[in-house]
C-alpha cells in the first residue's frame, strides 16, 4: 500500500491534469459513436465504473481484430477511445490506490496498457494517412501518440516524437498545449514557462492563442500550489504515521 500511495504522490501532476481534462469534457468523446445504441446511455449521472464499463464494452463490440487492416478514420476513432479510457482507469486508481492498493495496481496498469493502445492506433493512423494530409495534421497526429507514450512511461520516445511534430509544425497550438503538459509534468513548471515564452514570441501578441497560453501557464502554477500543499499534508501524515509505529514498537 505504501508503494501504491508513493506512486500517486509521484504522478501527482498527470493526476491533476487529468481530472482537468475530465472535467472540461474530453470524455465527450462518446461522440465517436453517438450514432451507436452505446451513446444512448450516456448520462452526466453516470458513475465512473459505469463509463469505464461503456468504454469496455465499446471497445470489445467495435475494436477491429489484431490482423485486420484498419482505416484512416478508424485509427483514429480507436485511438480517441483508448486516451478516453486511459484518462477514467487513471482517475479510477488515484480514487483507490489508498484504500486498496491491489485495486490500484490493476487500475494503474489498465491505465498504461490503454495509452499504448492508443499510440499503436495513432501510429496505424499516420501508416494510412492520406498523401494530401499536410504538415499541420501529421504533426498533431503525432503529438497524440507523444502523448499517449507519455504515460506509459516511455518518456525520451515522447520527447523525439514532439521534436518531429514540432518540427513540422512549431505554430500548431494542439502541439504546443501537449508539449506544455509534457514539459510541466517531466522538467517543472519552469521547463513549462521557457516553452510558453517562446511559443508567444513565435506566434506573436495578435495570435488568438497568446492569451490561451497564458491560461495553461496558470493553470500550472495553481497546481503547483495544490502540488505543494498536498505534498505538506502528506508529509504530516507520513511523520504521524512513523510516530505511531515507533510507538507501537516501543509498546511491544
Amino acid at each position: 500500500m505504501q508503494k501504491i500511495r508513493r506512486a500517486t504522490k509521484k504522478h501527482r501532476k498527470v493526476l491533476l491534469i487529468v481530472v482537468i481534462i475530465l472535467a472540461v469534457g474530453l470524455v465527450g468523446s462518446f461522440a465517436v459513436w453517438n450514432s451507436d445504441s452505446y451513446g444512448k446511455n450516456q448520462g452526466d449521472d453516470m458513475t465512473l465504473a459505469e463509463q469505464i464499463s461503456l468504454y469496455e464494452a465499446y471497445l470489445a463490440n467495435n475494436e477491429p481484430a489484431a490482423d485486420a487492416e484498419v482505416d484512416y478514420n478508424t485509427a483514429a476513432s480507436m485511438a480517441e477511445v483508448y486516451m478516453s479510457l486511459q484518462r477514467l482507469y487513471y482517475t479510477a486508481y488515484s480514487q483507490v490506490a489508498a484504500e486498496d492498493a491491489d485495486a490500484g495496481v490493476q487500475y494503474y496498469m489498465q491505465s498504461v496498457a490503454a495509452a499504448g493502445k492508443a499510440a499503436d492506433y495513432y501510429q496505424k493512423q499516420l501508416d494510412v494517412a492520406p498523401e494530401n494530409l499536410n504538415d499541420y495534421g501529421k504533426a498533431q497526429i503525432i503529438a497524440n501518440q507523444a502523448q499517449a507514450l507519455a504515460y506509459t512511461g516511455a518518456s525520451d520516445d515522447a520527447k523525439a516524437l514532439f521534436d518531429q511534430a514540432l518540427a513540422l509544425s512549431p505554430d500548431n497550438y494542439d502541439v504546443a498545449s501537449k508539449y506544455l503538459d509534457f514539459l510541466f509534468i517531466n522538467q517543472g513548471l519552469d521547463a513549462a514557462r521557457a516553452y510558453a515564452d517562446s511559443y508567444k514570441a513565435l506566434i506573436g501578441e495578435s495570435s488568438e492563442y497568446y492569451a490561451q497560453i497564458d491560461q495553461i501557464i496558470g493553470y500550472y502554477e495553481l497546481l503547483e500550489q495544490l502540488q505543494n500543499t498536498t505534498d505538506e499534508v502528506q508529509q504530516e501524515e507520513d511523520a504521524a504515521d512513523e510516530t505511531d509505529s515507533g510507538a507501537d514498537d516501543t509498546a511491544q
